[in-house]
């Protein structure tokens, strides 16, 4: 009876945040990007509350359908009673953990629609932040940013068309405000997802691969961040330092551009990717409105993927150029005008340890290194630097779970330093990532700043970042 009583306490909360939800939103203006914003916490809210799963669990029908496990089969040896204990088999609950997303297996809609070559992921990531100390105010504020991304890819080959073939949609959704720029000011974003509040459709393109792989070519809307400059596995640091590179204005989150990226690859550990993109990209625009205004931006980059005594690693060097003139920075009367802007990085990350021998099996060290270079006479960053190690599997028993520490070095350009007085800005960061569930994560955050934006006061920050596949 507890249990049931605490149950409908339990649903009856829900129900009455959610009604008070509804009320707010017929006042607000963004009805639609709100809707979609608190949908996604009470939703996801109300799927992982332990005793509305429970309550599910424990009905009498699913009950029944466990396989008695504590009811052993009784055995005759020799005059000897020997008890033998049936397999168990799982309960939908511990099915449910083992899923990639919360809405699985709903109706079985997600695989079938797979099969049929029609996939949709919709991911949910939010931060709550705490400055500690430091920044350029005396408050110590709790800011939220939160950022929701859709997206619907179609298969070609699945959906019984032409081999090769992929579409995609997705339609990014940013909310929230966080600590920069009201309670600091910091030359790298302490947040991968710190811009501000938009709602657009982020990318719209085609892919079609040729030859086995070996060539791609991708046309379309697209975030440069899923193929280019930086690795994917960089993401599970939230600080800019490792998860962007900041010295490249790469179309990408909000400001996602149209244009063509081309991939060969000569041999599987090889990739030549080069591509030419609209450069006046503006914020939540489909994109065509800037698309032929004279400014583009070009990449170029190299990737291999290598082993060192039979340890994986991935390494990257591009070279990018961006025309449609950028302002000499000077603090002469005459300032010159330049007709272009450009730079070149690297990034590699490479396994230190392995636990295991099993190629699937991923646990173990890794490090990472990222730099970044562009002229001095034309950007605020001239140089970065970043270093960052992980470990999968640190602690028994937690084999998913990530635990990192990275740090990172922003050198601001000699004319900025001798006219602001602004030198270079480090930043430090630990975090480790529970793996809950597949598809539910949650990840403490400790960052310090030395010299934010090039001569601030050093910033102590802390923060929890959820992971949510729905």
């Amino acid at each position: 009876m507890k249990s049931i009583l605490y149950f409908n306490q339990s649903f009856a909360g829900y129900i009455k945040h959610f009604v008070y939800t509804l009320k707010y939103f017929f006042f607000n203006k963004r009805v639609i990007a709100d809707f979609t914003h608190v949908f996604c916490i009470v939703f996801t809210l109300m799927l992982i509350n332990p005793v509305s799963v429970c309550a599910e669990i424990y009905k009498p029908e699913n009950v029944n359908n466990v396989t008695p496990s504590n009811e052993p089969a009784v055995v005759k040896l020799q005059g000897e009673v020997k008890q033998e204990q049936l397999p168990a088999q799982e309960t939908r609950f511990n099915i449910w953990q083992k899923q990639d997303n919360i809405a699985e297996d709903w109706f079985n809609y997600k695989n079938k629609l797979n099969k049929k070559g029609v996939n949709y992921n919709i991911m949910y990531v939010d931060d709550l932040f705490q400055k500690i100390y430091g920044g350029n105010s005396s408050k110590s504020p709790l800011r939220y940013n939160g950022y929701v991304k859709s997206s619907l890819e179609l298969d070609t080959h699945k959906m019984g068309l032409w081999t090769g073939g992929k579409a995609n949609i997705t339609v990014p959704y940013k909310f929230g405000r966080g600590l920069s720029p009201d309670y600091m000011h910091t030359e790298v974003s302490y947040s991968n997802i710190n811009v501000k509040e938009f709602l657009s459709l982020g990318e719209f393109w085609y892919e079609q691969s040729l030859f086995s792989d070996a060539f791609k070519v991708k046309i379309g809307k697209q975030d440069l961040e899923n193929d280019c400059a930086v690795l994917s596995d960089s993401y599970n640091f939230i600080n800019d330092g490792l998860s962007e590179n900041p010295t490249i204005p790469l179309p990408a989150i909000s400001k996602t551009a149209i244009g063509v990226l081309t991939t060969v690859a000569p041999v599987k550990s090889i990739k030549l990717k080069t591509g030419i993109f609209d450069g006046n990209a503006k914020r939540e625009r489909l994109g065509f409105g800037t698309l032929f205004t004279g400014s583009y931006f070009n990449i170029a980059e190299g990737e291999a993927d290598y082993s060192i005594n039979k340890l994986p690693g991935t390494a990257k060097i591009g070279y990018w150029y961006r025309n449609g003139g950028i302002d000499e920075i000077t603090s002469n009367p005459v300032v010159h005008h330049f007709q272009s802007n450009y730079g070149a990085y690297s990034a590699a990350k490479q396994m230190l340890f392995k636990e295991n021998k099993s190629l699937n099996d991923q646990q173990g060290l890794y490090t990472h290194v990222l730099f970044g270079w562009t002229p001095s006479d034309r950007n605020e960053l001239s140089k970065f630097y970043a270093l960052g190690m992980q470990y999968k599997g640190l602690f028994a028993k937690r084999n998913n779970d990530i635990a990192g520490i990275s740090s990172s070095f922003a050198q601001l350009s000699n004319q900025v330093n001798s006219m602001h007085g602004r030198s270079h800005e480090t930043s430090i960061e630990s975090f480790y990532r529970i793996q809950i569930t597949r598809f539910f994560a949650f990840q403490p955050d400790f960052q310090v700043i030395f010299r934010p934006n090039g001569n601030g006061k050093t910033t102590w920050l802390f923060g929890i970042r959820t992971f949510i596949s729905l």
